[in-house]
């Protein structure tokens, strides 16, 4: 705005001749005003112009230093002038457009200035985003990448931590450079080939088993070629190594199928392709099932499926009640088939019948038909 200008005076600048503010605050005629007829005192004049035209220059000079030009010349336009000061139905009007601090309400469509930095500040960032003296954000293009950093607690720089960057030519992007862990909580479709390292031939965990790690150690057992959708299933719905939880990630067709960690129980019968803990758990447990079993006289063995054989031998008195002999383990449901012989040298006659799951009873009797007291090696099946 140009420099404004004002022709207005002050009246009697140099206040001579004129009441004192002692004797103007006393004066009755000011106080009560002129009566008819009365003498108006030329001191009492000289302060009473003296003070409406001080304010009024003061008033003046104030708006001309904004740039206004304040002149007696024309009464509309010295109003139009005086119009430019705010009231407080100006500034009610004006606010009224604009929402409170307290509970904003805005209406209309928003419009704001396109972001954009040109240079690094002191330490490295583009933008940085702080909380009070915690660790903070910082946005940074170096030219080449375009990365997401931390910022140790208090300090304007910033940390080894690199969670995300990607390179501004190429696109690639990497995520998680120092190896702090990833943590998907649901689907994570991905377009291409994945691959991930081979657990070592020992591994019983959670870590995801490759093709090579299966191909290596099972696939000569039985000559086999591993083709198809592949879905691994993990023991427990923890976090795994790759960073799936309880959901899954999907690998696109022409790569390795569908890529699940998740929970597989022992029971599955499927195509799904086994982690590394699922083979360690269940296939030691073909070769242990065997191991269930005692050796001696009595002695038993258990069957993967719940088939039970058992062995012995006895002492038989020799009578028409039989003699009850118990099982080394009582079978879980029921004996099926109990066959005895002759234990001694002499060829005697045993019979045995089923009596119940935790024994059976044995008769023996000589070659001429007598009942006779021997030896007997007897064996039942069950289950």
């Amino acid at each position: 705005m140009p420099s404004g200008s004002t022709n207005i005076q002050q009246w009697n600048p140099t206040a001579a001749n004129q009441e004192s503010d002692t004797a103007y605050t006393a004066d009755t005629l000011r106080s009560g005003g002129a009566v008819d007829p009365s003498v108006f005192p030329s001191i009492t004049a000289n302060k009473l112009f003296y003070q409406l035209s001080t304010f009024i220059v003061a008033l003046a000079n104030a708006l001309a230093a904004k740039g206004y030009v304040v002149s007696d010349a024309n009464v509309t336009t010295l109003a139009g002038v005086l119009a430019n000061i705010i009231t407080q139905t100006d500034l009610s009007a004006a606010l009224a457009l604009y929402a409170t601090l307290a509970s904003p309400a805005l209406t209309g469509a928003p419009t704001t200035t396109t972001l954009a930095t040109t240079a690094l500040d002191a330490n490295g960032a583009s933008i940085r985003i702080e909380n009070g003296g915690n660790p903070a954000a910082l946005l940074r293009n170096d030219g080449t990448s375009f990365s997401v950093l931390t910022t140790p607690a208090g300090s304007p720089g910033y940390n080894t931590l690199r969670p995300f960057f990607f390179n501004l030519l190429s696109g690639l992007v990497s995520i998680d450079n120092t190896g702090a862990g990833i943590s998907l909580g649901g689907a994570a479709p991905i377009a291409n080939a994945v691959t991930v390292p081979t657990p070592s031939s020992t591994d019983n965990s959670l870590r995801a088993a490759n093709t090579n790690w299966i191909q290596t150690l099972f696939a000569p057992l039985a000559n086999a070629n591993l083709t198809g959708s592949v879905v691994i299933e993990g023991a427990s719905p923890t976090t795994q190594a790759f960073g799936v939880g309880n959901g899954y990630a999907d690998f696109a067709a022409g790569a390795i199928g569908n890529f699940r960690t998740g929970g597989g129980s022992s029971s599955d019968n499927s195509t799904n392709l086994p982690n590394t803990a699922w083979v360690q758990t269940n296939f030691p447990n073909l070769a242990t099932a065997f191991l269930n079993s005692l050796t001696g006289l009595p002695g038993y063995q258990k069957f993967p499926g719940g088939l039970v054989l058992q062995w012995g031998e006895t002492a038989c008195a020799g009578s028409s009640s039989g003699d009850t002999v118990t099982y080394g383990i009582s079978f879980p449901t029921t004996c099926m088939c109990v066959v005895g012989c002759d234990g001694g040298v002499n060829a005697n006659v045993v019979a045995c019948s089923v009596s119940g799951g935790t024994s059976f009873k044995a008769y023996c009797k000589a070659n001429g038909g007598t009942w006779a007291a021997t030896g007997v090696h007897w064996i039942a099946i069950g289950y």
